[in-house]
């Protein structure tokens, strides 16, 4: 259990890398980039992510003996499991699509989104009840709570942070030291990482993308590829201590401790860095696709 609670904590970081990510949405507003291109550039990225989180999970899985007893799936199988998740698998592309075409902002997504997820779970999957929907939002109404509480406790240390301006001075400081843009991605990556263990993603984005944003168009770098890269960094924090609010909601679902899910995420997290670094110094991984179908 400690595993699964692991991996599926791990995979929640993907949230933020799949749209419509609040992320992407929040950081595309404060630095005037544009919320499409930002959405079709994290999806090489995200296809990465997964990947690796892919290759750790077969690995372990080899090493442990997990799944050995269980028998491989024919390609009839296959195919119909295939087919039985293409719509799920659609909806990214639905939301893409449709922000690219104009039919919805990005802002509608995330409501575009939780429609189409409800129609095809009463009409395609049926498996929501009247019934398990309200078992879903109670469920749902418990996890909030838990969630907010960790960030309650973690407000006030993020306060005494912003109000001291720690987060304002670490940036200018590197702005001043780095002029090369590799050498400046580097430190940023090792400060937004930091930064992700103690802040909310959303509260570090509103301080440092304003700062940043001047520093890195000074060194050259692209506002879409360096928003995918913070993103991505700020969010591996939500699986470290000591918020890891990704964890701790996942502990307390699966009735797993804590530290034995911090323990089993410490792999997932390993691969994790090393595609972050991986697309911190191959920009085309996201600027490609933006340039071939974005706005």
């Amino acid at each position: 259990p400690e595993f699964s609670a692991a991996l599926t904590a791990s995979a929640g970081v993907l949230a933020n890398l799949i749209p419509p990510s609040l992320g992407l949405i929040v950081y595309g507003a404060l630095a005037q980039a544009s919320v499409a291109a930002l959405f079709i550039g994290t999806i090489v990225p995200g296809l990465l992510m997964a990947a690796g989180l892919a290759v750790v999970v077969h690995l372990m899985s080899l090493r442990r003996g997990y799944g050995r007893d269980i028998p491989r799936a024919s390609g009839r199988e296959r195919l119909v499991a295939l087919g039985k998740s293409g719509p799920a698998l659609v909806l990214p592309l639905v939301i893409v699509g449709g922000i690219r075409v104009g039919i919805f902002t990005a802002t509608e997504a995330g409501a575009v989104a939780a429609f189409y997820a409800v129609l095809v779970g009463v009409f395609f999957y049926r498996g929501l009840t009247a019934r398990d929907a309200w078992r879903v939002v109670r469920e749902s109404l418990l996890d909030i709570a838990a969630v907010m509480i960790i960030i309650t406790a973690a407000a006030p240390f993020a306060w005494v942070l912003a109000s001291e301006r720690v987060p304002q001075t670490v940036a200018a400081a590197m702005g001043n030291l780095a002029t090369n843009p590799y050498v400046l991605l580097l430190l940023i990556n090792a400060f937004l990482l930091v930064v992700g263990l103690l802040m909310e993603m959303i509260a570090a984005m509103v301080i440092l993308v304003p700062i940043f944003i001047p520093i890195i168009a000074a060194a050259g770098i692209d506002p879409v590829h360096f928003g995918i890269v913070l993103v991505m960094n700020i969010v591996i924090g939500a699986l470290t201590p000591p918020m890891g609010m990704l964890v701790f909601v996942t502990a307390r679902v699966t009735g797993v401790q804590v530290v034995q899910v911090f323990r089993e995420v410490l792999p997932f997290l390993a691969a994790m860095i090393v595609v972050l670094f991986v697309v911190t110094y191959v920009p085309a991984l996201t600027l490609w696709l933006p340039g071939r179908i974005g706005p």
